[in-house]
């Protein structure tokens, strides 16, 4: 469980040469700070005023779970900041019907269910959209089912590989 989180701390340890914990804390606060700064932007994107967005933005990052949560080494902040991601790619792909943000935003889940299995949690509202938005799909539905799960693979790749890795070395699932 949890591979991104450890890949990118043991990454993030071996181009810094830090010590492992104040690494995987690091981490967290980065992906704290990142979340915050993708609401902000989310905020900017729904709210028609500038003082909305600052007080939601403030009311997040002075909030007590998530304070703590990005103070210690925790895996949901990188949960948080991917979540985030994923949704502003789902605002643009909205905005605009440019492919390339629906395949970001697959991305982003699949590199989400690679850290924690919380990004699932997205699959019955995205099943529930392509229901409901089917008719408005229909002539593009053969372009954006491959390119939904052709991102959501390469966003899963961590995970997966680390399934293969395990299968092979144990023959078990």
């Amino acid at each position: 469980s949890h591979v991104l989180y450890y890949a990118v701390a043991r990454a993030a340890r071996w181009l810094l040469r830090a010590e492992g914990a104040l690494i995987a804390n690091g981490v967290s606060a980065f992906s704290g700070a990142l979340t915050v700064a993708n609401v902000a932007w989310l905020l900017a994107a729904f709210c028609r005023t500038r003082t909305a967005v600052v007080c939601g933005t403030i009311l997040l990052a002075v909030s007590h779970t998530f304070w703590q949560l990005s103070a210690s080494a925790e895996v949901i902040t990188l949960s948080t900041a991917l979540l985030s991601a994923e949704l502003m790619a789902v605002v643009q792909w909205s905005r605009t019907g440019r492919l390339r943000w629906l395949a970001a935003a697959a991305i982003l889940n699949g590199l989400g269910v690679s850290n924690h299995n919380f990004a699932l949690l997205m699959w019955p509202v995205y099943g529930f959209a392509a229901v409901w938005m089917r008719s408005s799909w229909r002539s593009r539905w053969k372009q954006l089912v491959p390119i939904a799960l052709l991102g959501l693979l390469v966003g899963m790749a961590p995970v997966l590989i680390l399934c293969v890795a395990e299968y092979t070395s144990n023959r078990s699932l």
